[in-house]
């Protein structure tokens, strides 16, 4: 941009600020100059050339920005004539415009820190991919989301464990790559070993049980996404008729605990010796022991405390021994097949419902901006896994729950809800992560949310390209 406004003037002052909404320069002068405006990207900076201009020493300046987006504004003189000035940009913002006024004469400059940038991208018949860049007042912020067609007959959904059906912890992509699922994100919560903190349901059966009631998805067997505060109920029933409240289910036993362990535990129950251990397959004791007992393949394992082992001490092999779990809603009745416990709940019915508080969520999930993970679905039954970058202040500084659940109804969900964010956060498309994880690389992680073509040929390579 070139404006002839007239002979020699002179440089007097530079003053920047920085509002939620731009970066503003001004420069002042003795009068109005010849001037040109670029602007790049990578380098992000805008740079002026003001010819036939001659600085001041009050004006040749090297001045750091005090906000989000300008990290400095740098004056100087590359020839006799002609004056240039850097504004350098933290990172990539909206187009520079500059206003010409007078009384004084002055050059203001505005970078429009507010800026939007989407693309859509074909995954697959019934999967699109949306690649979001955002300027907000706080920083930049990138998102990446995956729709998917729930309706589309070749298209499933389910989650899975990293350990290969057992608890472990693996990247998301390795665990994508290792089922051939087309998309694939992270999951729930998860302890160091990679255990679930939260419900599990896999293919019907209950492997882990929920915490604090928290908000669960549930798929059903007909196509249906569930979204609900999830509680549990278990007994355990000698062959006397007598019950005992169960504890807990794939997780450490205490001392007065009764704990369910299956197979996605490990081959055995790795207790200590101090409790009583009863083997049951098909509602019949197969073995008893004292600690670390072995887990019938097809069955599971009651596991009592020293507390408890009193209630137990008959039991023989071959005595009859039930367990019954229920949920509450009775989503095994209603035909869940798969589930996941995670929350807090984002949306509901199209309107902003965090319920961190009333879930017991601490300030390490609750508060502040950060990478983020969510699931939603739409009116027309379409499926948005979202992958929110964070913690990277010149990338994307990540949401808040809030602001995360307005972006879920502003993409089009009308329930929602959080999944572990952080360091976790991932989304891989055919085998290759799309999102870019706080931490640099890939955490290994508990389980996966796998989206599976169910039309691709047999042994299709999902490491191929786009």
């Amino acid at each position: 941009m070139d404006e002839g406004l007239g002979g020699a003037c002179t440089l007097l002052a530079v003053r920047h600020s920085e509002s939620d909404g731009q970066v503003r320069v001004v420069f002042e002068f003795d009068r109005l100059p010849e001037y040109s405006l670029a602007q790049t990207r990578n380098p992000s900076r805008v740079v002026l050339e003001f010819r036939n201009t001659l600085a001041t020493s009050a004006s040749i300046v090297d001045s750091a920005g005090n906000g989000v987006a300008l990290q400095r504004v740098r004056v100087s003189m590359p020839s006799c004539n002609t004056t240039r000035a850097v504004v350098d940009l933290r990172y990539p913002l909206g187009e520079g415009r500059a206003l010409l006024l007078n009384d004084p004469p002055r050059i203001v400059v505005d970078i429009p820190k507010r800026y939007e940038n989407s693309t859509f991208t074909f995954v697959a018949p019934g999967i699109r991919y949306l690649q979001l860049e955002r300027g907000t007042p706080q920083g930049p912020l990138r998102v990446d989301a995956v729709y998917i067609d729930l309706s589309h007959p070749s298209i499933s959904v389910r989650p899975v464990l990293a350990g290969n059906g057992r608890f472990g912890r693996d990247t998301v992509s390795a665990i994508a790559r290792r089922h051939g699922a087309l998309v694939a994100i992270n999951g729930i919560y998860f302890a160091p070993d990679g255990r679930p903190l939260g419900l599990v349901i896999l293919d019907g059966r209950i492997v882990a049980a929920p915490q604090y009631d928290r908000t669960a998805v549930g798929f059903t067997k007909d196509g249906r996404v569930l979204f609900d505060r999830v509680s549990m109920k278990g007994h355990v029933t000698r062959q006397d008729g007598i019950s005992f409240p169960i504890s807990g289910i794939n997780r450490p036993r205490a001392q007065s605990d009764i704990v369910i362990y299956t197979p996605e535990w490990g081959d055995s129950t790795r207790t200590d010796h101090s409790g009583l251990e009863i083997g049951v397959l098909n509602d019949t004791v197969v073995s008893v022991g004292t600690g670390d007992l072995r887990i019938p393949a097809e069955g599971f394992v009651v596991s009592i405390g020293s507390g408890s082992v009193v209630n137990f001490a008959g039991v023989r092999l071959g005595d009859q021994l039930k367990v019954s779990l229920t949920l509450s809603p009775d989503w095994i009745g209603m035909g869940v097949r798969d589930a996941l416990g995670a929350g807090p709940r984002l949306v509901s019915d199209g309107k902003i419902t965090v319920t961190a508080q009333e879930e017991h969520f601490q300030a390490d999930v609750a508060a502040g901006r950060a990478p983020r993970t969510a699931l939603g679905v739409t009116r027309d039954n379409h499926l948005i896994l979202l992958a929110a970058t964070g913690r990277q202040r010149d990338i994307s500084v990540g949401l808040t729950l809030e602001e995360l659940a307005g972006l879920m109804i502003e993409l089009g969900a009308v329930d929602a809800l959080n999944l572990d964010g952080g360091g976790s956060s991932t989304l891989a498309i055919r085998g290759f992560v799309v999102n870019l994880p706080s931490g640099g690389q890939e955490r290994k992680v508990g389980d996966a949310i796998l989206v599976f073509d169910d039309g691709r040929p047999a042994g299709h390579d999902m490491s191929g390209g786009n």
